[in-house]
Formats: C-alpha cells, sequence, structure tokens
C-alpha cells in the first residue's frame, strides 16, 4: 500500500512538472510562426496549455446502467481547469475485463456545460488503481476543450469530508488542457 501510495505521488509529480514544463512554454507553442508575426495573431491564451484536476466522489448505489455498459455510478466532481473551480454532477460507466477498467466518464456542471471522457483505462489493484484519461467532447463552454492525463482511484478514507456524505469511493484526474479554439491551424 505504501508502495503504491509512492507510486501515485511520484506518476502525479511527473504530471505536474510536464505541465509546469508545457506553461512555461509559449515560445515553442508559437515556434510554428517561424519568427513570422502575420496572420497568427489571432492566438491568445485559450490557447496554452492550462494544468487539470478533478476530484470525482461516487456512492456504491448502482444505477441503471447505459447501454453497452456492466455498471453505471452517480456522484458529485469539482473540476478545477486553471484558475476556475467548478462543480456538478458526474456519471461513471464502467466495463471490467481481466482486471482491466474501461470507464466513461460524463461531468454536467449546471450553466456552464458538460464533459465526457473518452474511455479511461485503469490497472485494477485490488480497491485500488492507476489510469489514463483523455477527453471526448463538449458542451457549452467546453466545446473546445480538450486534456489528457493520469488518474487514480479507490476508496474514500474515512476522514474525507465526502465520506461523511455518505460517498465511498473517489477518482482523481491530474492533466493538462486546453481551449484551443483554432484547431490546428
Amino acid at each position: 500500500m505504501k508502495i503504491n501510495k509512492k507510486l501515485t505521488f511520484a506518476a502525479l509529480a511527473v504530471l505536474a512538472a510536464l505541465a509546469a514544463t508545457l506553461l512555461f512554454q509559449t515560445s515553442i507553442t508559437q515556434a510554428d510562426d517561424h519568427g513570422q508575426r502575420g496572420d497568427r495573431d489571432h492566438r491568445d491564451a485559450a490557447d496554452l496549455p492550462i494544468p487539470v484536476a478533478i476530484y470525482d466522489t461516487f456512492k456504491r448505489d448502482l444505477i441503471t446502467p447505459t447501454p453497452g455498459f456492466l455498471s453505471s455510478w452517480a456522484g458529485v466532481v469539482t473540476i478545477i481547469i486553471g484558475p476556475d473551480v467548478l462543480t456538478g454532477t458526474s456519471r461513471m460507466d464502467v466495463n471490467v475485463a481481466a482486471g482491466i477498467a474501461r470507464c466513461q466518464f460524463t461531468w454536467v456542471i449546471p450553466g456552464v456545460g458538460t464533459l465526457v471522457t473518452s474511455s479511461s483505462v485503469c490497472k485494477l489493484a485490488g480497491g485500488n488503481g492507476i489510469g489514463a484519461w483523455s477527453i471526448e467532447k463538449g458542451t457549452g463552454s467546453f466545446e473546445h476543450f480538450k486534456a489528457v492525463g493520469t488518474e487514480t482511484f479507490g476508496p474514500i478514507p474515512s476522514t474525507d469530508p465526502a465520506f461523511a456524505l455518505g460517498f465511498t469511493d473517489f477518482e482523481r484526474f491530474a492533466g493538462i488542457g486546453t481551449f484551443n479554439k483554432h484547431g490546428d491551424d
């Protein structure tokens, strides 16, 4: 258990270092201009990579599964994108085979929009695990948002305030994202 926590912390530390490196490399982001300002002046801060952190909590009460999935869970999510902290509802749709969980998360932030992950892939290790995720699509303010990262999951410790609210399990996501409104131009 101690080794798993150290490995999880190490993986998240490496990801945070990568995110910081990407955030401070604006000259590389604009390097495709070959030193010319020209038509590319339309780029703005929305194109730059920003840190993303997500904390999703679930109760073990299963809800009616989404077609194509073995189980579905409902919960509450907190999403941090750069300086913005957003809260809303979550749905985790799960398929498990041979110790690998494939999950699709749908996060709904009232008045803002919805984010849906591609099938995140997680290696199960007892009641815990680690995996990778990416954003497949978004609506509303998230229409152009894309992100990738790592995740960890497991039972909520009794010291976590979410435990007192009846939540039993968590998923933690860390990554890097962009609100690239200009595509690959």
